[in-house]
């Protein structure tokens, strides 16, 4: 089998690129599409093709004689300035590697959605099903859910034409070993740095990076088009996760949690400051309003025809802070 993968030098791509390899698919058959190398995909082996996902053409020539396409590139960022990247890279880019997979004959894509676009509420009892309705009220506000709930329709909707299939996972919060360029585990790794001057009033769901990547794999066979599937491991609030963290490393945070209102208006009130001073602020004002909100979702699809069972929450951040430690 040979396969394709956009976005295969961030954290989930490389583990993905690592779970074909332990089931014994050759590196020389793994393509990552990307516009730079990345130091481990060198050590693995796999092949490289210099191409950007805005750009079709290129997207074309790195899809022929491609039996399978995990589209996984984006753009993970907070900050309002980045709203046209990211919109080039998650709607235009995902129109283009659709639309290329399907000219190259390509018969199945998988492609890496998110939680938020459905699984985001103000409310913590109520917990958003992966075949609900999306969460576009709450979350349009930031360009970064904005532009993955708008490239996730184009996953879901059928394919104008072709025979390809889309298969659309929706992983949470990635955590586990292996974020190197930090990613996906920054708050955790604020937590060991003492960068947590308050406990947000909103929660979290997330799942480790290498349960996701093994439903990956398993999705390039077993998925249902036109449907999410949702890769979670267990929600949990922002103090739940904080205190989890405390008893396995030892750390110790302040538990100030002042009113949610209140921690978002400081934050936008101390981060000019901090700017103003050279340096980044603690918590900026986007980060501070996405924490008041519980990141929760519901779904068993992934359970029922993936076999995803993830592992225990403590495992994974374990395995996290073990990294994130011996990497400082």
């Amino acid at each position: 089998m040979r396969i394709a993968l956009t976005g295969g030098g961030g954290f989930l791509g490389r583990a993905v690129c690592r779970a074909w390899i332990e089931r014994g698919v050759s590196p020389k058959d793994l393509t990552v599409v990307s516009r730079s190398r990345h130091p481990l995909l060198d050590e693995l082996g796999v092949a490289h093709r210099v191409a950007s996902v805005t750009d079709p053409e290129a997207l074309r020539r790195a899809f022929a004689e491609v039996d399978l396409v995990y589209h996984l590139a984006g753009l993970v960022s907070r900050d309002p300035r980045d709203a046209g990247r990211m919109r080039a890279i998650h709607v235009d880019g995902t129109r283009n590697a659709l639309q290329a997979a399907s000219a190259a004959g390509v018969r199945r894509v998988v492609y890496a959605s998110s939680t938020g676009t459905f699984g985001c509420t103000r409310d913590p009892s109520r917990v958003p099903h992966e075949d609900g309705p999306d969460a576009a009220e709450i979350v349009s506000r930031w360009a970064y859910y904005r532009t993955k709930l708008e490239a996730e329709r184009l996953a879901l909707a059928p394919q104008p034409e072709g025979d390809t299939t889309v298969i659309v996972l929706n992983p949470s919060l990635i955590l586990g070993p292996g974020d190197v360029d930090g990613s996906s585990t920054n708050d955790v790794r604020d937590f060991l740095q003492g960068r947590m001057p308050v406990i947000a009033r909103g929660g979290v769901n997330f799942v480790d990076v290498r349960d996701a990547a093994a439903a990956f794999v398993t999705a390039a066979d077993a998925g249902e088009p036109g449907a999410r599937h949702l890769l979670g491991a267990e929600n949990v609030t922002v103090e739940e996760l904080v205190d989890r963290l405390s008893r396995l490393t030892g750390v110790r945070v302040p538990k100030f949690s002042p009113p949610a209102g209140l921690q978002v208006l400081a934050s936008a009130a101390l981060a000019p400051m901090a700017r103003l001073l050279g340096r980044e602020p603690m918590v900026d004002p986007a980060t501070a309003a996405m924490a008041q909100l519980h990141w929760f979702a519901s779904g068993e699809r992934a359970r029922k025809v993936l076999g995803f069972v993830p592992r225990t929450a403590d495992e994974t951040l374990a395995d996290t802070v073990g990294f994130l430690r011996g990497i400082r």
